[in-house]
């Protein structure tokens, strides 16, 4: 099922739970959850909850589904995340496997989902991070910095 994610939301007060959260406009919302241990490393520890929302009670497309190992992948890349569902719990009740979830966001908010999700996933050997790998517009190296580069040599100009 695609998702295009108009609210992402992270809730990380190290409470009692880290919950990341995709909203639609179109009324589909998907909650990662996990606990947190209590103690000063706030570690979060159990497993990953995983829940689908749309609409509300009696509406007839009123989706209320998910629970714990719901997830056989995650994967995280720079405008978007892949959920591949486990066959673990009862089957997703329209039939889903994967939620393909598109989001925009700009750098400064995308690195603290990033990190949420590292913190919920990292100890997961199903949980990869793409975006790990790919540098951001703002980070790319410029080899000169400034200065001219000479065309025939592939070098900077001394200044």
């Amino acid at each position: 099922m695609h998702i295009q994610a108009t609210n992402v939301k992270i809730d990380d007060d190290m409470n009692v739970f880290l919950v990341v959260s995709f909203e639609s406009t179109r009324g589909d919302r998907i909650d990662l959850q996990r606990a947190f241990r209590f103690d000063s490393d706030h570690e979060c520890v159990g497993p990953v909850n995983l829940w689908h929302h749309r609409g509300a009670w009696p509406a007839p497309d009123c989706v209320e589904w998910g629970g714990q190992d719901a997830l056989e992948r995650v994967e995280l890349q720079r405008r978007k995340v892949v959920l591949t569902l486990s066959d673990q719990i009862a089957p997703h009740p329209e039939r889903v496997t994967v939620f393909e979830v598109e989001f925009d966001l700009p750098e400064a908010q995308f690195e603290p989902l990033r990190r949420a999700m590292s913190r919920c996933f990292r100890e997961y050997d199903w949980y990869a991070d793409h975006a790990a790998a790919v540098p951001s517009s703002d980070s790319v190296e410029r080899p000169c910095q400034g200065t001219p580069m000479l065309a025939d040599q592939g070098k900077c100009q001394a200044r």
